[in-house]
């Protein structure tokens, strides 16, 4: 018993010893292939529906700003497209209700309609499942894309697929077309989005930050010259 815990109680030998462990168990060693880089693909047998497909479980996980979320399901649909998978989306890292919305525990698709004609209670019994893994969007991510200006192409190419996807659901398009007729009344509008917090930092060539007064000519001119 002293050497188990000798072994337990160092962290690396553990490690190894529960590596060893299970390097004969084949569940344990198919997720390990898995893993080896985004152009091994780790396919799943779930069950039989859609077996002429290869659905693509796109599971976003992090903890992220809405448009975060947004930009990291974009790059996994650029995936997606380029190894012709057919993609499922499901946003389960935040914003999350308690109680499902509109029917669905998807965050995604609390606002929008799925990508896909799989449905969430599909892909648990889809025949060939592949899910997402972060190589898989790091390789859509080109290194070159250091600065902002630099990303002006995967930005155009991000808005064909935001536009081909991310189709607002009734529910929410009902939501928002109310709330601007209740608003504007169908008076000319320009909303401006005056933002700090990273804009500060300066960081991999971020816009500077510029102060509200400095919005106001440009805003003049896109709303034809009127005063504010």
């Amino acid at each position: 018993m002293g050497i188990v815990k000798r072994i337990k109680d160092n962290k690396t030998w553990y490690f190894w010893a529960k590596i060893i462990q299970s390097c004969k168990n084949e569940d344990f060693r198919e997720y390990v292939r898995g893993f080896q880089g985004a152009d091994i693909l780790m396919v799943k047998h779930l069950g039989n529906l859609y077996p002429d497909k290869l659905v693509y479980n796109i599971d976003i996980t992090e903890k992220l700003g809405f448009f975060g979320m947004v930009e990291f399901t974009l790059q996994y649909l650029m995936y997606a497209e380029k190894y012709h998978l057919t993609p499922y989306v499901n946003w389960s890292g935040c914003y999350a209700e308690s109680l499902p919305v509109n029917g669905t525990k998807n965050v995604y698709e609390y606002y929008y309609n799925p990508v896909s004609e799989i449905s969430n209670d599909d892909i648990r019994e889809c025949r060939n499942v592949i899910f997402s893994y972060y190589k898989q969007r790091m390789v859509i991510c080109e290194k070159k894309e250091v600065t902002y200006r630099s990303r002006q192409e995967s930005c155009f190419k991000y808005g064909e697929l935001y536009r081909k996807y991310f189709k607002l659901n009734q529910r929410t398009k009902d939501y928002i077309d109310r709330n601007l007729r209740e608003t504007l009344n169908g008076k000319k509008s320009l909303g401006v989005h005056i933002r700090g917090t990273d804009f500060k930092k300066g960081l991999h060539g971020h816009p500077v930050c510029i102060k509200a007064k400095d919005f106001i000519e440009p805003v003049q001119k896109c709303m034809g010259g009127g005063q504010i």
